[in-house]
């Protein structure tokens, strides 16, 4: 029996922090050994939960005997294990082309392992990927409301932190490190809100709101708030 092995990588469609080289990954059914070499840089994503766009992964990759011949035409599975879970086969399978590709998408939802399995047939043996680690951030679905005095940046944070510890940071110069000022408990529907001031004419502060890390997500932060002020007048943008 011929012994397949699976080449795969995540490549990100939001661009946090690009992916690297593909992975050789393959795992052994039979009395063949195939060895893995390389591994790409994942980045952190938000997750998927709020009004904005969805982070999604691409995982894509090639079925490929131990000679690196292509397997084409087979059926291969996207898993995923959530931090503390059990793996988890999407629904959707792929087929691979003639030169044995495949690709997937998925959707953030916390920390979390990615695999491709292929389950053999009377050929090839089965085969999996080895799993590659991926980090997500929470999501504050920051707002940004401007007023004369004062910014306020204001939010809701997902999934499930309510009435727990939200810090604000801010630091005066982009170079600067950042210093936590200010410390609030979410409400019970993970709320939270902060207000800024503005600088002195020709000066840029920087806030924003952070989250400790779990077990389900990494440490997390919001969107930047960036506040200056003019001769003519003070303004606050959301980066």
């Amino acid at each position: 029996m011929t012994v397949p092995r699976i080449l795969g990588a995540l490549v990100p469609l939001v661009l946090l922090v690009p992916v690297a080289a593909v992975v050789d990954t393959a795992a052994a059914a039979t009395e063949t050994a195939v060895s893995i070499t390389g591994k790409p840089k994942l980045g952190i994503y938000h997750d998927d939960i709020g009004p904005d766009t969805a982070d999604v992964v691409r995982h894509r990759g090639r079925l490929t005997t131990a000679d690196g011949d292509p397997v084409d035409g087979a059926s291969v599975h996207l898993q995923r294990k959530l931090a503390g879970g059990e793996w988890l086969t999407f629904d959707d399978d792929a087929v691979t082309d003639a030169d044995g590709r495949y690709e997937f998408t998925s959707f953030i939802e916390g920390n979390a392992a990615y695999r491709v399995s292929y389950d053999g047939d009377d050929v090839y043996a089965p085969a999996v990927s080895a799993p590659e680690q991926l980090k997500a951030m929470r999501d504050f679905n920051a707002q940004l409301v401007e007023k004369d005095e004062k910014a306020v940046l204001k939010g809701n944070i997902n999934p499930g932190w309510d009435n727990r510890t939200v810090a604000w940071l801010k630091k005066t110069c982009r170079s600067c490190r950042w210093k936590t000022v200010a410390t609030a408990k979410s409400g019970d529907h993970g709320s939270w809100r902060f207000e800024a001031g503005y600088p002195p004419v020709g000066e840029k502060w920087y806030f924003h709101a952070v989250v400790a890390k779990t077990s389900d997500f990494a440490k997390s932060y919001s969107a930047r708030l960036i506040t200056t002020t003019t001769p003519s007048r003070s303004a606050a943008a959301r980066d």
